[in-house]
């Protein structure tokens, strides 16, 4: 190859390496360009950096950027040179060629009638100029980069130009989506804005509204019922009864639809406080069982003793689903019976699952109608709606609360025979429990004890409570059956709880004979009615009975009267004796309590003042929260019913008050502790969960009716009292009371079969061996004798579970894996552990010996 030839190649490879760098550096600049537009925050910021990218790609000396404003008006809206500013812009042939998609180069500018128009310093600066157009949605633009120099401007310009504009036109036409979002999303803002301040004004109103109908309602209604304890003529009677119904329907109407639309607006919350199932269901038993009795209906109630006494949930929405399912048992069932279970089917560490029952002999549902009974405005079938009546909200509203309870709903139905709703909820456990069941007297061990009752569902559920208590229960159907069996006793029978209202022989008759009769001058009576009557009372000191209750019965209730009955004075002549009763237990319990009514309303005072006093509790009576926080300078409360909406001073800032001047006082939630309970109007969810963020303990729903009112007071005054009462150290005074005691007094006498006296001689003798064992424990480890320690705590560990001992049993198998592993090093403390347990165990037996 020739020199010459040679060097043009090199030349023409130069020239190649030099276009493919510059190629390099204009894809470079481009995707450079398109970064920086994408981040332009408006249209006019999206021409300014569009000049300033094109300038490090293109050499040129001025820019600017013409938009049409409108057919036939152009106007400047970006430059690189505040001299084109004002510059004056016609249209023009070669404008439309442009806005059409043809770049157009001018070169000699100053002789081209498109530039006539301009001032003499812009024509002085150009010689020439390189035009292209760009669009976007809504928006032409051209743009126009201008040289000093003539023939400047090239297709190679012009090709780089052509590959840049569309990317503009793209950032552009995103620009623009982005500010109609920007203001379409300002729009929505403003719009939320008003949407929820129309909502904070609805919910206030709503709020106020609800008060201020409910006030004047919960009024009637606890009025009503304080007016239906007097002493009336049938027809007064009958005309208060039916206000109270007509009251009560309307109060439930109302909280129905107010659920139901905060359900379905996902505002409805599940508040999180401690409360006792047992006088939950009690409470609820005490007002079915008065609607079930003037149904001509039995009514009973069933806790299982294995029940926890203390958990922590939503009791008020427990409560609202059991009455929902009660009240259609009410309404479906004509004849038979209605009974409500509630039982712990499994515990867990934390938590245990409750399955609660409410079952009747009523009408019934279709298998083909089940599917359907928990959806929204439904009933069974459409022409109940108008025999039965209600909104058909009751079942959906208690599935949507099962369901935030994190349990089960279901039904099981037969035409004809009857119906069981059954749910389940998922409860925490309280950090502090109490005993499980309520803690019986030591005497009731083998208390040969006569049940008599022609239900027999009535009979399990007693039977199965006595059971829990020692008693060895002998059942009966009828009067006439029982005698057979007393007369057949031997040794007599201790004590004898019959129904009053029995097929042929009622229960006064079968009293009356059994007191009539010598042999059972020592058995104790206990009558049970479910109905009261004015004349039962006297009636029942005539015959000599020592005991009269009414239905539902509940396990405190019972094993109070049975203490109170073998607690008296045998020396006092059996007529001296006073009737224990439901009341004279309550009086009993309300006796020295003393109680803070906090509430402005007259018809709520006098409702609240009644039921307190009548039940023994001494109260005191504050008018507001200003009140209420000079009463609780001047004397100690057990509790304080806090009303929310008050004059002066409201409920809320009143509790936050009390709190913190408890606080400052240095007082925790065992020494100075007031509770405290809110009384709502339970319409509005706020209401509550700020109630208990202010620092109260629990809240009532209005109207106060009595049976729920005394329920809750008697929870939180024996909570207190047993807080209070507790000793800091060892072990409870009460030997039965397992959660207390280092054994599990309830579980071992069984195994002992009931026997007191054989698990005494047996802890005797295993406490002796324990207290030889802890020497040989401590001398093994002196001198690291491993298999001796495991042997001797494997001794007390099998001893210790035999006797229910569960803390010693753990404590001695910790040492026996410590032994067996070799390594003593922990073993002196887990040794003063296991000791700890045995001086409690030696505390509870002396405790047990008495």
């Amino acid at each position: 190859m020739k020199r010459e030839d040679l060097r043009e190649v090199l030349l023409d490879l130069d020239l190649a390496r030099k276009r493919e760098k510059m190629q390099r550096k204009e894809s470079e600049g481009l995707l450079e360009g398109l970064r920086i537009l994408t981040r332009s925050k408006d249209t006019k910021d999206v021409f300014l950096r569009l000049l300033g990218i094109l300038k490090k790609l293109i050499d040129f000396d001025h820019a600017f950027v013409l938009r049409e404003r409108r057919p036939a008006q152009l106007a400047v809206v970006a430059f690189s040179d505040p001299l084109f500013e004002h510059s004056r812009w016609q249209p023009h042939e070669m404008f439309d060629r442009v806005f059409g998609g043809q770049p157009v180069i001018l070169f000699d500018i100053e002789q081209k009638p498109e530039w006539r128009l301009q001032p003499p310093e812009i024509k002085r600066r150009v010689a020439s100029a390189l035009h292209i157009s760009f669009e976007s949605a809504n928006l032409r633009a051209m743009l126009v980069l201008i040289s000093g120099k003539k023939a400047y401007f090239n297709r190679r310009h012009m090709h780089l130009l052509q590959r840049f504009t569309p990317l503009a036109s793209q950032a552009l036409q995103n620009m623009r989506r982005n500010e109609q979002l920007h203001a379409a999303i300002k729009q929505a803002n403003i719009m939320a804005r008003k949407a929820e301040a129309a909502n904070v004004a609805k919910s206030q109103f709503l709020a106020n509204m609800s008060h201020e109908i409910r006030t004047p309602l919960n009024g009637i209604i606890g009025m009503t019922e304080l007016a239906l304890d007097t002493a009336l003529t049938d027809e007064q009677r009958k005309i208060l009864e039916t206000i109270d119904s007509v009251s009560g329907d309307l109060l439930e109407m109302i909280n129905a639809f107010l659920d139901f639309s905060k359900i379905e607006a996902g505002k409805l919350t599940l508040d999180s406080i401690p409360f006792d199932p047992r006088l939950l269901i009690e409470d609820i038993s005490n007002s079915v069982a008065m609607l079930a009795r003037k149904q001509g209906l039995e009514f009973a109630s069933f806790v299982s003793p294995t029940m926890p006494r203390q958990l922590i949930g939503d009791p008020g929405r427990l409560r609202q689903i059991l009455r929902n399912l009660t009240g259609n048992a009410l309404k479906f069932t004509e004849a038979g019976e209605i009974v409500i279970r509630a039982e712990a089917v499994a515990h867990r560490s934390t938590a245990v699952e409750v399955r609660f029952e409410v079952s009747d002999t009523g009408i019934g549902i279709p298998q083909e109608r089940q599917e359907n009974i928990f959806d929204g405005f439904t009933q069974v079938d459409g022409s109940m709606t108008r025999k039965f009546g209600g909104t058909g909200l009751g079942t959906t509203i208690a599935k949507d609360l099962v369901e935030l309870m994190g349990g089960k709903i279901g039904v099981i139905s037969e035409p004809g025979k009857g119906t069981t709703f059954w749910f389940t909820a998922v409860l925490a456990k309280a950090a502090a429990q109490r005993s499980q069941c309520a803690s019986p007297a030591t005497e009731f061990a083998s208390l040969k004890t006569m049940l008599v009752d022609d239900s027999g569902t009535a009979r399990e559920i007693i039977a199965e409570y006595l059971t829990q208590f020692g008693c060895d229960v002998h059942e009966c159907p009828s009067g006439e059956a029982a005698l057979k069996q007393l007369a057949a006793a031997h040794p007599p029978f201790d004590l004898m709880i019959s129904d009053i209202r029995l097929p042929g022989m009622n229960g006064f008759d079968l009293a009356a004979k059994v007191r009539t009769n010598g042999r059972f001058s020592q058995t104790a009576i206990v009558l049970v009615a479910d109905i009261r009557s004015t004349d039962d009372a006297a009636r029942c000191r005539r015959i000599g009975v020592d005991g009269y209750l009414h239905k539902p019965i509940t396990i405190d209730d019972l094993n109070q009267t049975i203490k109170m009955v073998f607690g008296r004075e045998i020396a006092t002549p059996r007529s001296a004796w006073p009737l224990i009763t439901q009341h004279t237990i309550a009086e009993g319990r309300g006796r020295g309590v003393r109680i803070l009514v906090v509430d402005d309303y007259p018809t709520n005072q006098q409702v609240a003042l009644r039921h307190l006093r009548n039940a023994g509790y001494t109260v005191d009576l504050a008018e507001n929260g200003q009140e209420a926080l000079q009463a609780v300078g001047r004397r100690d409360y057990a509790l304080i019913l806090m009303d929310i909406q008050m004059p002066v001073m409201d409920g809320y800032t009143a509790t936050r008050a009390i709190r913190e001047k408890e606080a400052r006082a240095g007082r925790g939630a065992a020494a100075g502790h007031i509770p405290i309970v809110a009384m709502t109007a339970h319409s509005m969810t706020g209401d509550r969960e700020k109630c208990l963020a202010a620092g109260a303990d629990d809240y009532i729903a209005k109207p106060l009716k009595k049976a729920h009112l005394l329920s809750i007071v008697r929870q939180w005054t024996e909570t207190a009292a047993s807080r209070d009462h507790e000793p800091a150290d060892g072990p409870s005074t009460d030997p039965a009371d397992s959660t207390a005691a280092p054994i599990n007094y309830h579980q071992a006498i069984a195994e002992f079969d009931n026997d007191p006296d054989f698990l005494m001689e047996v802890l005797s003798g295993f406490l002796k061996r324990v207290d030889q064992q802890i020497h040989t424990i401590r001398a093994a480890i002196a001198d690291g004798n491993a298999d001796l320690l495991a042997k001797e705590a494997h001794a007390i560990k099998g001893g210790a579970a035999n006797l229910t001992a569960d803390a010693l049993a753990g404590a001695a198998a910790r040492l026996e894996v410590t032994g067996k592993s070799g390594r003593l090093t922990r073993a002196a403390d887990i040794v003063s552990t296991l000791d700890r347990e045995r001086i409690r165990l030696h505390a509870f037996a002396a405790a047990l010996a008495g």
